[in-house]
């Protein structure tokens, strides 16, 4: 296969952030005729090692993501309209009358997304509506939608979920839950958000320390 086929599948393929399975099974499909060991770690990083065939050669690493920005259902309406929220980062202000693809669990289901038309923007204020304002025409029915899987999903990534699980049950036992990171961080608020008791936020090796010394962490 030719690079601008393989750059063209890639393109094409769905892989909006906490949904990158996709990329990573058409990426393991495309690279067996180029590299010559294709492994998962852990943590879903997928390797791909290509070797030169000299000795004590220097190795080069290329790391690259592997998801892209994108919109995830936040709710369908009566009507077969759908409601989005962003997902890493979409311009709304491209969005209005613009084409747009649901991915659905039978069907990739095309969209159009509802736009003020020009004569009004003077008279409605701002031309670009907010997200929560923003709307999804499918040309399907609410029921239709539900039928071909279009609908609001649990899309946390199942590492995280983990950490969710293990902070609200131990939380839930009585024990202070510590978190290295910054306390603004999404991640960081979703992981509190689990805690029923006492939660605390640290960013470095200080921080801890000083946490520990003052008996803040204690349950």
């Amino acid at each position: 296969m030719k690079y601008i086929d393989i750059l063209k599948v890639l393109c094409d393929t769905m892989t909006v952030s906490g949904n990158e399975q996709n990329a990573h099974d058409a990426v393991r499909a495309l690279a067996g005729d180029i590299f010559d060991d294709i492994y998962t770690d852990p943590v879903r990083n997928l390797i791909l090692v290509r070797r030169c065939g000299r000795e004590n050669a220097r190795r080069i690493l290329l790391d690259a993501h592997m998801d892209e920005i994108g919109m995830m259902v936040r709710a369908v309406h009566d009507g077969g309209f759908v409601t989005v929220v962003n997902i890493g980062g979409v311009d709304r202000q491209i969005l209005p009358a613009s084409d747009v693809l649901l991915w659905g669990d039978k069907k990739t289901i095309p969209g159009v997304t509802a736009a003020t038309p020009p004569h009004l923007y003077g008279v409605l204020g701002n031309s670009t509506p907010d997200w929560n304002k923003l709307v999804i025409d499918t040309g399907y029915t609410k029921d239709e939608l539900a039928e071909l899987g279009v609908g609001v999903y649990d899309a946390t990534c199942p590492f995280v979920a983990k950490i969710h699980r293990l902070a609200a049950q131990h939380s839930a036992a009585g024990a202070a839950i510590l978190i290295a990171g910054d306390e603004n961080h999404p991640e960081v608020v979703g992981i509190r958000g689990h805690c029923e008791g006492p939660s605390y936020v640290f960013s470095n090796e200080e921080e801890l320390e000083k946490l520990i010394k003052s008996g803040t962490p204690a349950p």
